[in-house]
C-alpha cells in the first residue's frame, strides 16, 4: 500500500543517515521484550535477523525483500512521524503554543502557559 511504502521509504532513509540508528528490522528484538527477559541463545537468534542493511528496496518498482528472515517493527519510528504531524496540524491551525506527545516521542513548539519555551 502506498502509506507502507511510505513508512518503509522513511525508515530507510533514516537508517541510512544514521547509520543504523533507527533500525526498522528489530522486530525480532522488539517481540522477546514481550515476555520475561529472554535468554542468551533466544537472544542471539534474533540479533542473527536483525539490521537494517538486511533490507534492500528496489524503488523504482516498489518492492522490498528481506533477506535471512528481517522483522519489522516501525512503532518508534510511527510515533515520530505522528508527533511531528500533529504539530504541524496545530501549528497551520494558528496554535503555535503545544506539546504533542505519542508514545514515547515528544515534541513542543512555542511556549509553556508560564511563559517558559518548551
Amino acid at each position: 500500500s502506498e502509506p507502507l511504502w511510505a513508512v518503509l521509504n522513511a525508515a530507510l532513509d533514516l537508517s541510512d543517515e544514521t547509520n543504523g540508528g533507527a533500525d526498522p528490522t528489530l522486530g525480532a528484538l522488539f517481540d522477546l521484550w514481550r515476555s520475561p527477559p529472554p535468554n542468551e541463545a533466544a537472544l542471539a537468534a534474533a540479533q542473527a535477523v536483525c539490521g537494517w542493511t538486511r533490507l534492500r528496496l528496489n524503488r523504482p518498482a516498489r518492492a522490498a525483500m528481506q533477506l535471512c528472515g528481517v522483522k519489522l517493527q516501525f512503532l518508534p519510528l510511527l510515533e515520530g512521524l505522528m508527533t511531528d504531524r500533529l504539530s504541524e496540524v496545530l501549528t497551520a491551525a494558528g496554535c503555535d503554543n503545544h506539546l504533542v506527545q505519542v508514545g514515547r516521542a515528544a515534541r513542543g513548539s512555542g511556549v509553556r502557559p508560564d511563559g517558559r519555551p518548551w
